[in-house]
């Protein structure tokens, strides 16, 4: 009985084992249309079963078909787009719609006709790194890449708070009497100077060092270009951020010199060897060891305080973006009675009002005051604000005890 029963089981059972073993099998004609977030039809994405080479494209209208298993996955992607996987589970008719993904920035680099991946590229670009270049806390552009870009040399030409760096692409090369490079924001040419920036505003920096990434710029960018974009609102996200920095500058070391008896001998043998009489009798022998000696790299140095705030917010929605930053720095030089204070506002705002035609603007205030710095002693920057100060004062260095 027992064994009539169990062969009647099997035989009730073995259809259903086959049945979905034929199901699991079946080979079906998926079709479908492929759109972006707006509901525009995409053509060229890629359609292809997960786990296999076997793949089909969207025609122009964003439509494909494709014969697959009735439990594959099919994967869809395309360039500019977030990939999306979506189990077939035996549906004739899958339709999808792909969002947009965010490029990253180390994919691809900025050049003077546009933007073009990192592997396709032939040209000679070096790329900065943004958060890297933060980490240093700089004032200005200049210092952020100091030692950030392989064949960028960056010389500071001065130790005032305000001071400008001189930065060299790929050794000096002169053309139009100067040897500086061409600094590019957001597409437009501002000059050789971009200090104004405030560097947290920026959001990549890629320097071009040949003549294929800078022909578009003629002689202007013949010393190399510096091409800044600056950070933008994104669609679905909103950030608020705030940085407060603070620093105490010291004089790092003191430099080996003589003292007030030695100059005045050195000026003794340059008299005479010149055959001439000493103009001012402090320099004569009789004062020896009388004069008063000042350490004018102590007397004219201090720790100082730097102290620097940003504040930005950006976001939006697939038709329109913001951001929106304030910065304030206030740096005390290590030299007395120097400083400089830098406020910088920018607002970028950017609106689609059409698939084809986007309507945006930028706006950047900035306002700086500088004291005791090279300008303002008419010297051209060609002397250290330390150095000014004692040549200005000589006579003090020549009282008598």
């Amino acid at each position: 009985m027992k064994k009539n029963k169990l062969v009647r089981a099997a035989l009730v059972m073995l259809p259903m084992l086959l049945l979905s073993l034929w199901s699991f099998g079946q080979t079906v004609t998926v079709q479908g249309t492929v759109t972006d977030q707006d509901g525009g039809p995409l053509p060229g994405v890629n359609i292809i079963i997960k786990g296999t080479t076997v793949g089909v494209v969207s025609d122009m209208n964003g439509k494909y078909q494709i014969e697959t298993n009735s439990e594959s996955t099919l994967s869809f992607s395309f360039i500019g787009f977030l990939t999306q996987d979506v189990p077939v589970a035996g549906k004739t008719e899958v339709n999808v719609k792909l969002v947009q993904g965010d490029l990253q920035m180390d994919e691809v680099v900025v050049v003077g006709y546009g933007t073009i991946k990192k592997t396709d590229i032939s040209g000679a670009v070096a790329s900065v790194n943004s958060e890297t270049m933060m980490r240093k806390a700089p004032t200005n552009i200049l210092q952020g890449l100091k030692g950030a870009a392989a064949g960028v040399m960056v010389t500071a030409q001065d130790g005032a708070p305000d001071a400008n760096a001189a930065i060299r692409i790929r050794g000096v090369a002169t053309i139009n009497g100067s040897a500086n490079p061409l600094y590019v924001v957001d597409g437009v040419q501002v000059g050789t100077n971009a200090n104004f920036l405030n560097p947290n505003d920026i959001e990549t920096i890629e320097i071009l060092k040949d003549a294929s990434a800078t022909a578009i710029y003629g002689s202007a960018g013949a010393n190399g270009v510096i091409m800044i974009t600056t950070k933008r609102g994104k669609a679905g996200v909103s950030n608020i951020t705030f940085s407060a920095d603070f620093g105490v500058q010291t004089l790092a070391s003191t430099l080996d010199v003589g003292d007030v008896d030695q100059y005045a001998k050195n000026i003794r043998a340059a008299r005479a060897s010149d055959g001439g009489s000493l103009a001012n009798a402090i320099y004569s022998e009789q004062y020896d060891g009388k004069r008063n000696n000042i350490d004018w790299q102590k007397e004219m140095t201090r720790p100082s305080l730097k102290q620097q705030y940003n504040l930005s917010t950006s976001g939006g929605t697939e038709k329109t973006k913001h951001h929106f930053s304030l910065g304030y720095l206030n740096n005390d030089g290590i030299v007395i009675n120097t400083n400089y204070k830098r406020l910088t506002g920018r607002i970028s705002v950017a609106t689609e009002v059409g698939d084809f035609l986007e309507i945006g603007g930028d706006l950047s205030f900035t306002h700086t005051e500088s004291h005791g710095s090279n300008a303002g002693l008419g010297n051209n920057g060609n002397l250290s604000s330390l150095r000014d100060w004692p040549s200005r004062r000589q006579p003090w260095t020549m009282l008598i005890r």
